[in-house]
């Protein structure tokens, strides 16, 4: 059977890649089907055995688009189709990077036998997620480690790991199951004790700081269309957020914080941004923090968040991570054609990143801001927890995409951050999923639709100092950086000796 079925793979390369990746693909949709990525990418890994370095690119493009297109269709669903051509582009230029990078590495050498060089395409997959997270146009959000975000693996693994972890966990696996049903003596206890290894971390403790402070988070969520909310002249988005905020503290007068999604200022100087909110502030008595379209004198417009609170406290924060294609456009001033993907977003066309952290103070808690996308990066978590936050607060946008699906992601990636750096997390969203997660994960509240909505949680203040928590991405990064010293000693340092001692 084994036999019959490694067979059907050479023979039909390309098909079995384009089907095993349309399942990957299903994990990011549906928590349930994740064990799909414990086994595609090694189908894809078989595929590549006895195989030329042109066929060697195709079946990984032909994976991956497959993946892609079913995980992600719903960057093509973007109202504006100067963006929705433009995200499909970038993820297309993406895969064939990987693909590159995957047959670059899955090449037969000499010191590594030909029957095990793809397995050392898994390589090329991690060295791209590295970058997803790491480079200089980072977009993490199509992460291999990410397709299980939604499962108990990352219940047990990001704690260790966070999501670069992730992706090693899954690409470590495949590459296990494959050299083992490749193995001339395949041992059945062998087999057998793969799938153990996977659960190995709920054997482990981390300890976690407790302690008497609460506080009490009435997060809004308007529930607007992202036209509507984007249209930054209507006047009835200021009418529509002042009964939202007077709601929240009519409903939960306990409330000490207030949060408001993203953008949801219209553009304004810095200070003027600060006196609407901290107005606001006095007049509801609690600490607010809303999302705002930030200017500075010299023109430049920032997605910001303004914190305001009754002791006259008032501070914005700039997000730092801009969406490529959306916010920015990679080398923009240097194409010549540029300037026809700047496209309107908020009344803007163009965004600056901000250069400083966001930490602010609410009743003695501090919390650590990131806007939309830069909660897919818990680098800056584990950053913000280092500063000294004791909980999360993400002001995010997910509308513009017209999908369930997308909304889903994002959360599952923000309950990902509780579980890797070990603290809360609030989400704020426009239209859903807004919710508030514990130090472990654990949902405490969430919207239950689309349509406006007020959360309300008391949030313990505690933390779980978990090993992602004190070395963030540096164990997994190591990891990959042995991996990589590994390849260059079977591939050309091993090689060069033997050619030298037998000279």
């Amino acid at each position: 059977m084994l036999d019959k079925t490694s067979t059907y793979f050479k023979s039909n390369p390309i098909k079995s890649a384009l089907i095993t990746g349309a399942l990957m693909g299903t994990t990011w949709l549906y928590s349930g089907l994740w064990p799909f990525a414990l086994v595609c990418p090694g189908v894809m890994l078989w595929c590549l055995v006895e195989q030329d370095n042109r066929t060697r690119f195709l079946i990984s493009v032909a994976f991956f688009t497959s993946s892609w297109s079913v995980a992600f269709y719903w960057n093509a669903l973007h109202p504006n189709k100067i963006t929705a051509l433009s995200s499909i582009v970038a993820l297309f230029c993406m895969i064939c990077i990987q693909a590159g990078l995957i047959t670059f590495f899955s090449s037969p050498r000499r010191g590594i036998p030909s029957k095990y060089a793809p397995l050392f395409g898994m390589l090329g997959v991690a060295i791209w997620d590295w970058l997803s997270l790491h480079g200089p146009i980072a977009m993490p959000g199509t992460m291999l480690g990410l397709s299980v975000s939604d499962s108990m693996l990352a219940k047990l693994w990001a704690p260790l790991t966070g999501s670069f972890g992730l992706t090693l966990l899954v690409l470590g696996f495949n590459a296990a199951w494959v050299a083992w049903l490749g193995a001339r003596k395949n041992r059945w206890w062998i087999g057998l004790l793969l799938p153990s290894l996977l659960f190995l971390p709920q054997f482990l403790a981390f300890s976690k700081t407790t302690s008497t402070k609460s506080l009490s988070v009435a997060v809004v969520q308007p529930g607007m269309t992202p036209s509507a909310w984007a249209d930054v002249t209507n006047p009835a988005k200021s009418d529509h957020l002042f009964l939202a905020l007077d709601s929240a503290k009519t409903l939960y007068p306990a409330a000490q914080f207030i949060v408001l999604p993203e953008t949801s200022l219209p553009i304004a100087p810095g200070d003027s941004l600060k006196q609407t909110v901290k107005g606001w502030s006095e007049r509801l008595q609690s600490s607010i923090l809303t999302g705002a379209i930030a200017v500075d004198t010299d023109g430049n417009y920032f997605n910001a968040a303004v914190f305001a609170d009754t002791s006259g406290q008032a501070l914005t924060y700039s997000k730092q991570k801009l969406v490529p294609f959306v916010e920015s456009v990679p080398l923009a001033d240097l194409l010549p054609f540029g300037e026809y993907f700047r496209l309107e977003s908020g009344g803007v066309t163009a965004y600056s990143a901000g250069r400083a952290p966001g930490i602010v103070n609410i009743d003695s808690v501090n919390a650590g801001l990131l806007i939309c996308f830069e909660s897919f990066f818990p680098s800056d978590a584990f950053y913000l927890r280092s500063l000294g936050a004791e909980f999360l607060v993400i002001l995010t946008q997910d509308g513009w995409w017209q999908s369930q699906t997308a909304r889903k992601q994002h959360a599952a990636y923000s309950r990902l951050l509780a579980y890797s750096v070990g603290i809360p997390v609030v989400q704020s969203s426009v239209d859903g999923v807004t919710a508030v997660w514990d130090a472990s994960g654990v949902l405490l509240a969430s919207s239950s639709s689309n349509e406006r909505e007020i959360v309300f949680a008391k949030i313990p203040i505690e933390q779980i100092d978990t090993f992602y928590s004190k070395w963030g991405d540096f164990t997994a990064g190591a990891l990959l950086a042995s991996l990589l010293l590994l390849y260059l000693a079977l591939s050309i340092l091993f090689p060069y000796v033997l050619k030298r001692w037998y000279a």
